[in-house]
């Protein structure tokens, strides 16, 4: 499910959340964030349905560079995460 307060023209940056959805019985819902080290203007945002982790549900442009997130992202696991 899309978060209400993310529609186009908002601004985003990493951490935001842009959308919940269900993961599995021990976690009710999984919120689906903008990765680390991105910002933007959200230009695109999916409607509610259902879609796999590999669809893309978030379009930003920053700067003119266009950039596409889906419900998951890789993250190398010897690099710490910003906090």
């Amino acid at each position: 499910m899309p978060s209400t307060s993310i529609r186009v023209g908002s601004k985003v940056t990493g951490g935001d959340i842009y959308g919940t959805c269900h993961e599995n019985n021990l976690f009710t819902e999984h919120r689906i964030m903008v990765p680390p080290g991105n910002r933007g203007t959200v230009t695109y945002v999916a409607a509610e349905g259902e879609y796999n982790i590999h669809e893309h549900i978030l379009e930003i442009e920053y700067d003119g560079k266009k950039s596409k997130f889906c419900m998951s992202h890789f993250w190398p696991v010897r690099k710490p995460r910003p906090c």
